[in-house]
């Protein structure tokens, strides 16, 4: 959306609160924190996500615009802004700068001569809140993608960015050890090993990114992640032999994966502005999808369609993830006791064989 579209759409905008003439040049509301899904305005309250302008500050609802990930931040967004009596502007980014801008969006602040700031969210709101004190300056923060780190903005004493990006090289690390030693089982040579360690090691991940619509996917500008996969399949390579009992390794090894996978599919999709139904459900998928790769891969019915407690396990932690951040905001123990939920759930169905209820058809 831009040019003469980008204007009309400010007719359809939500009210916002504070509204003031613009002759009285009001100033610009305070950020006075910054966490995980939630900044803090002075006297307006708090969002997950926020438009900030002279006089007053409304949610930030990609919805209304089609802002999203990619192609980024849309003209109308701005639009508003200028509106409202900014005559300045900072576009948040996130700390991973997953969030872009379009560039239409730079072409139209270009053109108005307006100056504008693109930074990490963090940045962005220490810039806003020195800049308010003496310009009429309009800033759309979006703190799912930032969680701070300075102690004036209350900062948490974990950054969730780094939480997950540690959960995210355990994950992968685990279920790509799930794969290489499947591989072994199938008599492939290293390049199979190499190839079944990675599907199963960043292929939920890859699928859920392409479905939220991130780009690039999480591992195309971190090389780590195949460095992890590639790794690990030489190493089970040169001892796949001597592991004891690899049928029953893999299925608690699956287990440990398939808990951590869950909570960082949740956290991922929340970061990336998604309902929550949506998260639990990219949490499943996280968990899941590269267990079922495998399997496909090595002609076995994958564990996922069997009597066994599997997507339930990962569709109770990440259930538990987002009804805990919902309750108490506190990222770090919501992950702790989601990857508990999730492993327990497993782990009994791998020790007391329980399963769903399967349908049986009368005679």
């Amino acid at each position: 959306m831009h040019g003469k579209a980008a204007v009309a759409a400010l007719d359809s905008y939500p009210e916002y609160m504070g509204r003031f003439p613009m002759d009285e040049k009001p100033s610009c509301p305070k950020v006075t924190g910054l966490a995980w899904g939630r900044i803090e305005v002075d006297g307006l309250g708090s969002f997950r996500a926020a438009k900030l302008f002279p006089g007053g500050a409304r949610e930030w609802d990609w919805r209304e615009t089609g802002t999203s990930h990619d192609p980024g931040i849309q003209p109308a967004d701005v639009v508003e802004l200028i509106d409202r009596g900014a005559e300045e502007v900072i576009l948040s980014k996130g700390v991973m700068e997953r969030l872009r801008v379009c560039p239409q969006t730079l072409q139209l602040l270009k053109d108005r001569r307006i100056p504008v700031h693109v930074l990490q969210s963090e940045l962005a709101v220490e810039l806003y809140n020195e800049l308010r004190e003496r310009r009429r300056v309009g800033a759309l923060i979006h703190s799912t993608c930032c969680p701070p780190q300075s102690p004036s903005m209350q900062s948490t004493t974990l950054s969730t960015e780094v939480l997950i990006y540690a959960l995210d090289l355990f994950g992968v690390s685990v279920f790509a050890l799930t794969g290489a030693p499947k591989a072994s089982q199938k008599d492939m040579d290293v390049f199979g090993m190499m190839l079944m360690a990675a599907v199963v090691g960043i292929g939920g991940g890859t699928v859920r990114d392409l479905l939220l619509g991130i780009r690039p996917v999480f591992w195309v500008d971190r090389l780590e992640y195949i460095l992890i996969c590639v790794v690990i399949a030489v190493g089970v390579f040169f001892i796949a032999h001597r592991l004891p009992s690899r049928q029953r390794w893999l299925a608690w090894a699956d287990a440990i994966g398939l808990a951590t996978f869950s909570v960082v599919g949740t956290q991922v999709a929340i970061g990336a502005g998604a309902p929550s139904v949506v998260a639990v459900l990219m949490g499943i998928m996280t968990a899941t999808f590269g267990g079922i790769m495998r399997d496909v891969l090595c002609a076995e019915i994958p564990l996922i369609l069997q009597r066994e407690i599997y997507a339930m396990a990962a569709a109770a932690g990440a259930i538990v993830y987002v009804l805990g951040l919902a309750a108490t905001g506190n990222e770090p123990l919501c992950a702790v006791l989601a990857f508990c939920v999730a492993f327990a759930a497993r782990a009994a169905g791998i020790l007391f064989q329980l399963s769903l209820p399967r349908f049986t058809r009368r005679r």
